[in-house]
């Protein structure tokens, strides 16, 4: 039977995809497919030319203060962040309850315990009630901070409420690429910030990609052993808990093509 309050009505169903990385690849082909061309004819393919640019271009994008470092995922990037900062195994870090499953694994990677949090109602992110007591309470050694659906969570402020307590502060920052928070980008106002680079992102590689954000020459240095087998420059351990988490030339030098565009392409999204 018609439904008579549409009577007279042309009713028209739209499909808005919140994420299309087929058609942002497309618009780049011929750029994407020449680079390859370029890499396979050179044979750099692991730690080459295009990973050290990106890392550079990429910092540069987040405002050139401290260091950039690629790794496979998002995922590794949390992993990565919290041994480069010294969270040992067994320590609980404090997480919103309501965020992506890779959030959480990150932190089971480290060999951490998660220890959730309730979120804002209205903004979903993670809730500052309590927070401080809690903190103390359950004896937590770090925070991971995410920022949701391109919503950047005030990380000055809650730098107020953990203030005096030795705890890290770790931005997830996977759904926030070029988000500011205060006039600063997100994933560069805490101890480390940590980014993702699945197609569905604001930049989006061909395939997994990631990356850590740090404050530190020697942060940095740790986290490049770090994702490399804990290997100095001679592949000599010399930093505990190594992976193998090495962005790919392939995915750097697609990175870099839609870096490029990365700033037109946040404000199409945001529209």
């Amino acid at each position: 039977m018609d439904n008579p309050s549409l009577s007279g009505i042309r009713v028209i169903s739209l499909k808005t995809n919140f994420a299309n990385p087929k058609a942002g690849f497309l618009k780049n082909k011929k750029d994407i497919l020449y680079a390859i061309s370029q890499l396979i004819d050179k044979g750099d393919y692991i730690l080459g030319k295009n990973v050290s640019s990106f890392e550079k271009e990429f910092n540069l994008f987040l405002g050139n203060k401290g260091h950039f470092v690629s790794c496979a995922s998002g995922t590794d990037a949390i992993t990565l962040a919290l041994r480069a900062n010294n969270i040992s195994e067994g320590s609980k870090v404090m997480v919103p309850s309501h965020t992506a499953p890779a959030s959480v694994l990150g932190i089971l990677r480290a060999g951490c315990f998660p220890y959730y949090l309730d979120v804002d109602k209205t903004s979903l992110l993670v809730s500052f009630d309590n927070l401080r007591e809690l903190a103390i309470k359950e004896k937590c050694k770090a925070f991971l901070a995410v920022h949701l659906y391109g919503n950047g969570l005030d990380i000055f402020s809650l730098k107020k409420k953990l203030k005096g307590l030795d705890i890290k502060i770790i931005e997830d920052s996977a759904q926030s690429t070029g988000t500011t928070i205060r006039g600063r980008q997100s994933g560069t106002l805490g101890d480390s910030g940590c980014f993702s680079f699945f197609p569905t992102k604001n930049l989006g590689a061909l395939g997994d990609a990631g990356g850590v954000w740090i404050p530190t020459k020697r942060l940095r240095d740790k986290i490049i052993a770090l994702r490399q087998y804990g290997w100095d420059r001679k592949r000599v351990v010399t930093v505990e808990g190594g992976i193998n988490s090495r962005l790919d030339e392939l995915q750097a030098a697609v990175l870099r093509i839609r870096l490029k565009d990365l700033k037109k392409n946040i404000k199409l999204r945001r529209n």
